[in-house]
């Protein structure tokens, strides 16, 4: 028999905005999820501070060539909001520090 998905609940400590699960090169899986404090996370590994390629991963989210790519997993994400948060926070970050210094 044919079963549907299963479903386990974990906590993270943080609230979660968008989160994006894909293969990488080496064929493991890798997922990310944006959150409310300005970071983007990769799970498992802890924070990416300058999120240059998770930006670029998580933008092709909403492009069908991408999201419908047989080795996708968790296909489409609108995570254009979701970076644009975290461009603002980091800059907010970097306007900030001129004020501590």
């Amino acid at each position: 028999t044919e079963r549907g998905p299963s479903f386990m609940r974990f906590q993270l400590g943080k609230t979660v905005r968008c989160i994006v699960s894909a293969r990488n090169l080496s064929g493991g899986e890798e997922m990310y999820f944006g959150s409310d404090d300005g970071y983007v996370y990769q799970l498992d590994k802890g924070t990416s501070f300058d999120g240059g390629e998770v930006e670029a991963f998580l933008l092709k989210k909403s492009d069908p060539k991408f999201y419908r790519d047989p080795v996708v997993k968790s296909g489409y994400c609108r995570c254009q909001e979701p970076v644009d948060y975290v461009r603002e926070v980091l800059q907010r970050f970097v306007e900030y520090k001129k004020y501590i210094n």
